[in-house]
């Protein structure tokens, strides 16, 4: 795994880049909400991406595909090797990159194709030239680079309003982001709705999520009755239920399943696999 920042100047719209190439005995991995939304460049064999309880419902993923922010946990199968590029986006980097609203990209994985050939065969003819993960990372710079000279559309506010959120852990009311960018209740909904696919409200239970997993991560002696008061959470009761409902599983069902920098599942006829944890990957 080889990872680094974008350009400087690409922060607000790139988080990041991962380079991986991997082999696994597991097939299925659940990949758990981040936030984040992704641009994936298959360089290896195929493998599909299935919705929760969409077993039939499969994207077929071979070379490129843009992936909207997720609340909810998805599936990838594969053969268990994976040679993969992943440019961790923010939603609003994300809007500007593929040229869609991200509601409609909401929980989904598109074939960048359908959304924009020309980008498509542009960054598929370069990934697959022999090269290393820093060739290809400085090459993402570039094209985010052009999209932004030609952009023709920009959201500073609603860039704002979802870092701010970010750094807040989720507890900055809605608001008080309205007042301070000097908006009515609906721009700013309307805005997150076009720019990031989920509304202010989903944006920080996300952010808070992914708080708690961290801690979970870290010590599963946690005081969660603290940690859902700390969090934001009404109680603790209010905070396992959002939980399940981004992993698929309690806290402790989940702490019981970590195993490095995976969660690997113990029960395979349930039909899923492996977890990554999304502060290690995004969404991937």
């Amino acid at each position: 795994m080889a990872s680094r920042g974008p350009h400087p100047q690409l922060r607000d719209y790139i988080v990041g880049y991962v380079g991986l190439r991997s082999t696994m005995r597991l097939t299925r991995e659940r990949h758990l909400p981040s936030g984040e939304a992704a641009l994936v460049v298959n360089l290896g064999t195929p493998h599909d991406v299935i919705g929760r309880g969409a077993q039939t419902a499969t994207l077929k993923f071979r070379s490129l595909a843009a992936m909207g922010v997720h609340d909810r946990p998805f599936v990838t199968r594969s053969a268990g090797a994976k040679h993969l590029l992943v440019v961790r986006l923010t939603p609003p980097g994300a809007r500007l990159l593929f040229d869609v609203a991200m509601d409609q990209l909401l929980n989904r994985w598109v074939d960048l194709d359908e959304i924009d050939g020309v980008l498509a065969r542009h960054i598929e003819g370069r990934a697959h030239e022999p090269r290393g993960w820093i060739d290809l990372f400085n090459f993402m710079d570039s094209v985010m680079a052009e999209r932004l000279a030609a952009a023709r559309i920009s959201a500073p506010g609603v860039l704002w309003a979802w870092r701010e959120l970010r750094r807040s852990g989720g507890l900055t009311s809605i608001d008080s982001l309205a007042d301070h960018l000097d908006w009515s209740h609906k721009r700013l909904l309307g805005g997150f709705r076009e720019h990031v696919g989920v509304l202010p409200k989903a944006t920080a239970e996300i952010v808070r999520f992914n708080r708690v997993l961290r801690l979970l991560r870290i010590d599963y002696r946690t005081n969660w009755a603290s940690v859902a008061q700390d969090c934001g959470y009404y109680d603790q009761a209010h905070m396992v239920r959002e939980f399940k409902s981004f992993a698929g599983g309690t806290m402790k069902e989940l702490k019981s399943l970590v195993a490095g920098f995976t969660l690997l599942d113990r029960a395979p006829r349930s039909g899923w696999g492996n977890f990554l944890q999304s502060g290690d990957s995004p969404g991937m």
